[in-house]
């Protein structure tokens, strides 16, 4: 998942905002796919991990070329065969485990202040991808991961995914319907929508309406008109391949 700030000063500038994120989530996929469903390689201590490998392989790859912009990046990746997550994660675009209706782990913002996260990008000020948070954490079966730009989180609270999550579950449950590639699209597909419809509100309290509240010393309601993303992923099992952590 990847974010793109500084879209007005970049398209004054005559810069494709959307082009370097693009690019970023490009390369991103491309060094992924290289690992395939083949054997698990051994990863020597001090060693990068794979996500970290992957958040400065995309930053290097769109660096060499040559194009503009900036953005945050989101890198997760669940791991059938050691049943584990890991993820590298810059910015304020972010991930949840959701686990039993609650919330089992939230990845933190990265932000300079109020509204000016860390980003990549191809100026001076982008922050470097070695300083990607990075975290490895173990999944069980039934867990559900939420990943999305700050349009999700700074319009929806983590209750409110969460209980939206859960609700999807327990729907397709009753209906007889498996965890599946058709669950999680239908979930992405309602938390972009309540993202939207929160972020368009002028009355409601949302985490970004809170944050602003006491960031700015000013009251402030209603929610922040952004880029929305969202992926849904599902652990259903533990499979016997997988990439190296």
């Amino acid at each position: 998942v990847s974010s793109v700030w500084w879209r007005r000063s970049w398209e004054e500038q005559g810069i494709d905002a959307g082009k370097y994120s693009r690019s970023l989530i490009e390369a991103a996929l491309a060094h992924f796919d290289q690992f395939g469903d083949g054997p698990r390689p051994t990863r020597e201590p001090g060693e990068l991990s794979v996500v970290e490998e992957v958040v400065q392989r995309a930053s290097s790859v769109t660096a060499d070329a040559g194009i503009q912009g900036s953005s945050t990046l989101c890198v997760v990746h669940l791991d059938g065969h050691s049943a584990t997550l890991a993820a590298a994660n810059i910015g304020d675009s972010g991930f949840m485990l959701i686990r039993g209706g609650k919330v089992a782990y939230r990845s933190a913002q990265q932000e300079h202040s109020f509204g000016c996260p860390f980003q990549l990008g191809h100026h001076e000020a982008a922050s470097p991808a070695t300083d990607a948070q990075v975290c490895r954490i173990p999944v069980e079966p039934g867990d559900t991961v939420v990943l999305g730009s700050d349009g999700l989180f700074d319009n929806l609270s983590d209750a409110d995914i969460a209980d939206e999550a859960t609700g999807m579950i327990s729907q397709f449950a009753q209906e007889g319907k498996n965890r599946d590639k058709a669950m999680a699209r239908k979930l992405a597909n309602n938390l972009v929508e309540r993202a939207l419809t929160a972020s368009l509100s002028r009355s409601r309290d949302t985490p970004f309406s809170k944050a602003a509240t006491e960031e700015l010393g000013l009251v402030y309601r209603g929610g922040k008109q952004d880029d929305i993303t969202v992926v849904v992923g599902l652990f259903n099992e533990a499979v016997r391949v997988g990439l190296p952590p």
